[in-house]
């Protein structure tokens, strides 16, 4: 809507966010276009939930202010919650697909909301 150097901003602006949030170990990457992928290690489901509530707060508390706008640009996340053990020779790919499916319900819901892989 405002252009690339605006969506860079905004995507700089809550990649800062989330850092801030996140702990020293844990990692956050960009899956692609406006998804982030956020791995908290020796975190269950329940504290993941926490996390993403957090962090959902976080990123809408932030403003976008642009000189040429009377209003700051308000930003808003959907957050997919998965959790698991790993076992050995097991692939990451069933948990990323539970994570996403669960931030696409959260997106159906309404957005700016925080959805659990076990809700479905």
């Amino acid at each position: 809507m405002h252009g690339h150097p605006v969506g860079d901003l905004a995507l700089q602006k809550v990649t800062k966010c989330l850092s801030d949030v996140c702990r020293p170990y844990d990692y956050i990457g960009r899956q692609g276009g406006e998804e982030f992928t956020v791995c908290l290690p020796n975190t269950g489901l329940e504290q993941g939930k926490r996390i993403a509530e957090h962090m959902r707060k976080a990123v809408f508390d932030l403003d976008i202010n642009l000189l040429y706008l009377k209003e700051p640009i308000k930003i808003t996340g959907s957050f997919g919650v998965a959790s698991c053990i790993p076992r050995e020779g097991e692939s990451i790919d069933k948990l990323t697909r539970q994570a996403d499916s669960a931030m696409y319900k959260a997106k159906e819901e309404g957005r700016n909301k925080v959805y659990a892989a076990c809700e479905d």
